[in-house]
């Protein structure tokens, strides 16, 4: 591990130049994930795959139970013998109105993201592995707290999601849309080691090339600096010191209340990893890239 300068502040950058082979995704099966947290964004216009800069965080993500069977339903159209329970269920949200009764209807996506501030003790590697049977974020927390929801239709209205109105009265939003829709890739691993190759074209099919391939789903998350704020300032002292270490990405569909607002139903956790606690100083927003790769 290694500290780089970053505008006034030292922050821990994960160096995983020593676990090179361990972190090659290409080179292993299955559905894996790979998260790049950083302080700056760039998109590729003709692509659309992003640059991550400032980096603070690299990390292999864990593709969660309830993922791995989402996926695997999704592909051959067959329930599976075990039943993950959904975030709907475990945090009391969204369970009025109109019931959704498809297993998974069309629409039904990866499509919000969760954090939480349980991933991590409170020494520098006590880091809490994310395990494959969990249904939820360790110490999942709100991304934002306010006296009343958000209008209907406003930017935030559109942005925040899984609302529950606390003991307090105050509602607090439990999951997040995506920054950037999400982008499908096939790339040739043809770029060296943390750099993205050529595009696989049409013309490749008949290509006797032996380079392996990455395909993935990309995605990038943005972490505002209002997040989080509201919830350490009112709660912090049984919240503890402002922080977070552990996020995710969900599953979900939009539905109907019974009062007739928007609410997302089926919500799944299908990933999730940890990392060393990042101190809740944050002058800028944080942007977080994450791959679903199929292999």
């Amino acid at each position: 591990m290694i500290y780089r300068k970053i505008g006034t502040n030292y922050r821990l950058v994960k160096d995983f130049a020593g676990e090179r082979d361990s972190f090659d995704i290409g080179s292993h099966g299955g559905l894996r994930g790979e998260v790049v947290v950083g302080h700056t964004c760039s998109v590729d216009p003709v692509t659309g795959l992003s640059t991550i800069g400032e980096q603070i965080i690299r990390k292999k993500n864990q593709i969660l139970m309830g993922g791995s069977i989402y996926a695997l339903e999704k592909m051959f159209n067959v329930p599976s013998s075990l039943t993950v329970e959904y975030l709907n269920t475990i945090l009391g949200i969204g369970l009025t109105g109109t019931a959704i009764t498809e297993r998974y209807p069309k629409n039904n996506c990866i499509c919000l993201w969760t954090i939480g501030n349980g991933g991590a003790g409170s020494s520098l590697d006590d880091i809490y592995d994310v395990l494959q049977q969990q249904r939820d974020l360790r110490g999942q927390i709100p991304f934002r707290v306010v006296d009343v929801p958000f209008e209907t239709g406003s930017d935030e209205d559109n942005k925040y999601w899984m609302m529950k109105q606390l003991d307090d009265g105050k509602y607090a939003y439990y999951a997040k849309t995506f920054e950037t829709t999400p982008v499908i890739s096939a790339l040739w691993k043809d770029a060296g080691a943390d750099k993205d190759g050529s595009p696989v074209v049409e013309s490749d099919y008949n290509s006797t090339r032996t380079t392996p391939i990455e395909t993935f789903a990309e995605v990038v998350l943005r972490l505002e600096v209002t997040d989080l704020r509201e919830y350490y300032d009112l709660y912090q002292a049984t919240a503890g010191t402002p922080r977070f270490n552990t996020f995710g990405l969900c599953t979900g569909i939009l539905g109907t209340l019974e009062d007739g607002t928007s609410e997302y139903k089926q919500v799944l956790q299908a990933t999730g990893v940890s990392f060393n606690n990042e101190v809740l100083h944050m002058e800028k927003d944080l942007y977080i890239r994450y791959r679903f790769y199929t292999k």
